[in-house]
């Protein structure tokens, strides 16, 4: 017999899933605030022009 109970395999596989798409997340906001600098950086340059 394993150490957790059916429940408990559940709760961890739903816990498991529910930080794997925090991390996506916060790896995609990183990804869009850069784009949006990156993107900030080229109207400033191109209004110097």
């Amino acid at each position: 017999m394993g150490s957790f109970t059916n429940h408990r395999l559940e709760i961890l596989k739903i816990l498991s899933s529910q930080a794997a798409i925090s991390i996506e997340n916060a790896r995609l906001y990183t990804q869009l605030e850069e784009y949006s600098e990156s993107l900030e950086q080229k109207v400033k340059n191109s209004l110097k022009l």
